[in-house]
């Protein structure tokens, strides 16, 4: 191997553990740095408020007449199971029934109009109907939308349900609620009549809020947002309607407008199923919440067949069509993500309890139902817009494949393959080899090893993990091949499909998954992909987290440790090493756009205020295309935060400004720092194997690192932190290896532990555990801000003794700081549930999960805008949805409040 292919072959390693790290959810452990304490034992408090619209509240457990038994199975069983139901109680029924049960209600309605109505019950049990007046029924089934979610205790919670509008006429009427079936379990808390459209807040009434007196925390539990004026909304930065501009298009790299050729970036957030029963209300409210936070896509990720059968269910594909309209009306694009192998089990492709990994890729039978799949979604004219989604530019991207590869672990034709589906592959691969070498003799004999014959017309497959282990030899290699070869002709052919068959106007992404072994397997991987209009992969960045329901839930008795990214620590090892690793690092792929379609820094992680910030800055300084915030399904903001939840205030509530940076280009992209022009016969031929080993790779000496901007020799590898300096490009060439690679000396202060981005605007202090911010429109800092030092960052000056927050002032009308009129300050710090309670410093034990509301870490902190004007600034507070609340100084020095996360400075 030569020096440059050797050099390559170290950076795919460095690349392959950068990227196969992130992904894969990596431990850590929390930093030496202090930390918040636990929040104290307080008494959470009711008080009465203005009501922002008029509403009628009855509870369920005291009907006018009823014949449910007198026992009630679901009775919370203590006080604190008590406190989570509307006056401290429900009624419930569970087991069989001799006739159908029924509840009815007198209800007074003091003024006649239209009313929203809901009823909060047990989850989806105890399908029912209802009727005002004895006139029609109405029913709700198993599949309503839960608007929120309170737990009681296991498998035992009270969520909202809309139950449409009615209209009311001043006075006393009768309501009758009746189960649909006779047996199974049913509990009703309370329903509800309100004249707009009510915010789920748990047991709360409309005039009502929570109040706690927490040292050093302060409740969140904003009203509902009635979407007047606000400094803090960001719809404007979208479309009137999404599409109005035409098809969004991939063009040198990025994405583009295609009548105005503008650029765009794309700040979304991932729903699913869940948020399909919603009603068009309801999806219209959910749409102008996330346009004004700065959203300006949705990736929908859900199945929408049964799950035995790619066949698409009507129902589901009616309420996709009113959600792409709903957000379409908001100026939101649309992203469709319709298969993923774990939503399935094939039972008529020989599955049984398998999930169907790596079958899409070459078994032509359920291609050929999943193009239906496609022709039935997209060729169907959606009634709310009067668009078939082929045609309707606000349709912007369908993705091909979720999470799959033939080169993941789950890739293992002996095991998890039906024996109909392996005998398919290994003919195929039989047929692969003949057309390749002329016969499949000669080419059996070219391995020094002909039990790979298993038939006169099969040849076994081997697994991704065995490719990448015997990664030298040539049935490897063959192997490796022949199904980069399946993967890219489905994805090909796929795309020609949706594109020329159906006339599809919009982009077509191909997959988002990693391999068994990033080194060897994930450039061919990825290049299998490039055949679509860009690229796409997924990070999850977060502490150990261990328990039964881990990877998906939050539970007492989980272990857990918190996790700083601004540290990059490495739990896995004792000498201080620091594995460099990131989900935001993005690699550039033969100059198409790149994005990330699901990103989070997942629960339970006290240190996750760096969170959006980190993306829009490094999105920003390597050109990254988008990011997908990973997940919500609720209207508005979470009551309760979960293990991926996006709606709170780290995340979400720090949307105003990160959006706003990310999308309007605040902080500037950095030129490339390394490029590659890698031969595709080399990554055919798996020459990404390592001559080191990647965990020699976490400790980076200086001697080890290229300082003259040359190709390294042999024992040299590529400095991880180039992602943190500027773009990082690899591209596929017919031609030589390529190396252009900077000197990053000048960038990473090794001595101080420091660096910095080739813009200047972005400095990282990774033993401090801090990220300043300073271009001329966005100033600012996230990180342990009470070990820093009073910080610079001219106009702006600031100290802080939060022991962990962010801090950022952005101009709202582009205008550099020292001249801006109309500015936001942004701050935060952590969140948690209320009553959240763990045991242990380093390794955490979970007491108690909390309850709504959600609770955030006290703000403080000192700001100075150093400017002639600065007295004459002012300073104005705002509230949770961004409306003013009062004046609170001049620009001068401002002294940041414990509960307020914005201010408005503006000049007169």
């Amino acid at each position: 191997m030569n020096r440059r292919i050797r050099f390559l072959a170290l950076f795919l390693v460095t690349l392959g553990v950068l990227l196969g790290l992130s992904l894969l959810r990596p431990s850590a452990q929390s930093a030496d740095l202090e930390v918040a304490s636990p929040q104290p034992d307080a008494e959470l408090q009711v008080e009465t408020i203005t009501p922002p619209y008029p509403f009628i509240w009855w509870e369920a457990e005291q009907p006018a007449a009823t014949n449910f038994p007198d026992s009630n199975p679901f009775s919370p069983a203590n006080d604190e199971e008590a406190a989570v139901l509307s006056d401290g109680e429900w009624i419930s029924v569970e087991g069989e029934y001799a006739e159908p049960l029924y509840l009815e209600y007198a209800v007074e309605v003091p003024d006649g109009g239209d009313y929203y109505f809901y009823a909060r019950k047990f989850w989806q049990h105890g399908p029912f109907r209802w009727q005002w007046d004895g006139g029609a029924w109405q029913e709700t089934g198993n599949t309503s939308f839960l608007m929120d979610e309170a737990a009681i205790r296991e498998f035992v919670e009270a969520n909202w349900v809309p139950l449409g509008q009615v209209a009311m006429t001043p006075g006393s009427h009768r309501l009758r609620v009746e189960l649909v079936r006779n047996e199974g379990a049913a509990a009703f808390d309370c329903f509800a009549l309100t004249q707009r459209p009510m915010a789920a807040r748990g047991k709360l009434q409309p005039d009502q809020r929570y109040t706690a007196d927490m040292s050093g925390w302060v409740v969140f539990d904003p009203v509902s947002d009635p979407f007047t004026d606000s400094p803090l909304d960001l719809r404007s930065l979208n479309e009137p309607t999404a599409g109005s501009q035409g098809w969004i298009q991939a063009q040198e790299g990025r994405f583009v407008h295609e009548r105005t050729g503008e650029p765009l970036r794309i700040w979304g957030v991932n729903v699913g199923p869940a948020v399909l029963p919603m009603d068009d209300e309801q999806m219209a409210q959910m749409a102008r919440f996330l346009a004004k936070q700065g959203v300006n896509m949705v990736r929908f990720h859900g199945r929408i067949t049964p799950e035995a059968a790619m066949v698409l269910d009507e129902g589901m594909r009616d309420r996709l069509f009113a959600l792409v309209a709903a957000l379409k009306q908001e100026g939101i694009y649309t992203k469709l993500s319709l298969y993923f192998p774990l939503w399935y089990n094939l039972e008529d492709f020989g599955y049984d309890g398998q999930h169907p990994f790596g079958l899409i890729f070459f078994n032509p039978d359920f291609q050929a139902q999943y193009q239906t799949l496609w022709r039935d979604l997209l060729t169907s004219v959606n009634p709310y817009t009067g668009l078939a989604l082929k045609d309707d530019p606000a349709v912007a991207i369908a993705e091909l494949v979720n999470e799959d590869s033939l080169f993941f672990w789950t890739f293992d034709p002996e095991s998890n393959l039906p024996e109909e589906q392996r005998e398919l592959l290994e003919r195929q691969f039989a047929d692969w080899l003949m057309e390749r070498d002329g016969s499949l003799d000669l080419a059996l004999s070219s391995w020094g090893n002909t039990d790979a014959r298993v038939a006169t017309d099969r040849v076994a497959v081997w697994s991704a993990g065995a490719i990448a282990s015997e990664a030298n030899s040539p049935r490897a290699q063959a192997t490796a091949q022949f199904l980069a070869d399946r993967q890219t002709r489905f994805f090909t052919e796929m795309r020609q499909f949706l594109k020329e068959e159906l006339g599809y106007g919009g982009l077509v992404l191909a997959s988002n998954w990693i391999t068994a072994d990033a080194r060897t397997l994930g450039a061919l991987d990825k290049y299998t992909n490039t055949v679509g209009d860009l690229m796409d992969r997924h990070g999850y960045f977060g502490g150990m987290h261990e328990g039964e329901r881990a990877s998906y839930a939050l539970s007492e008795g989980d272990r857990y440790q918190d996790q700083s990214a601004l540290l990059l620590e490495n739990p896995s090892r004792d000498d201080g090493d620091r594995p460099l690793s990131l989900p935001f690092m993005d690699v550039q792929y033969d100059n198409k756009p790149s994005i990330v379609s699901e990103i989070n820094w997942s629960m339970p992680n006290y240190f996750r205020a760096d969170f959006p910030v980190l993306l829009a800055a490094y999105g920003s300084l390597q050109e990254t295309d988008g990011f997908f915030f990973f997940a919500t399904n609720v209207v508005r903001w979470d009551q309760q935060l979960g293990k991926f939840a996006i709606a709170s205030p780290v995340v979400m509530g720090q949307f105003p400004a990160t959006a706003l940076i990310y999308r309007q280009g605040r902080l500037q992209a950095g030129p490339p720092v390394v490029t590659l022009d890698r031969p595709v016969e080399a990554i055919q031929n798996l020459q990404g194997v390592p001559v080191a080993a990647p965990e020699n790779l976490d400790a980076l000496r200086e001697t080890d690192l290229p300082t003259d901007g040359e190709a390294p020799s042999a024992d040299q590898v590529i400095d991880p932190t180039a992602f943190l300096v500027g773009q990082v490009q690899l591209n596929y060439t017919e031609g030589q290896d390529v190396a252009q690679i900077a000197d990053l000396s000048t960038f990473h202060d090794r001595t101080a532990h420091q660096i910095r981005s080739n813009t200047r605007e972005l400095t990282w202090d990774y033993d401090g555990g801090l990220l300043t911010l300073n271009a001329p429109t966005v100033k600012g800092a996230v990180g342990f801000l009470a070990h820093a030092e009073t910080l610079s960052l001219a106009p702006l000056t600031l100290t802080s003794d939060m022991d962990y927050g962010s801090i950022l002032l952005v101009s709202l009308d582009n205008e550099p700081l020292d001249r801006s009129r109309s500015m936001l300050l942004q701050v935060m710090s952590a969140d948690e549930n209320f009553g959240w309670q763990v045991e242990g410093t380093t390794e955490k034990t979970i007491q108690s999960v909390g309850t709504p509301p959600l609770v955030v870490r006290e703000l403080s902190g000192t700001l100075n805008l150093a400017r002639p004007d600065a007295s004459a600034l002012t300073v104005t507070a705002l509230d949770a949805n961004g409306y003013p609340v009062e004046i609170v100084g001049n620009a001068a020095t401002i002294q940041l409040a414990g509960d307020r996360f914005y201010y408005w400075i503006t000049a007169e």
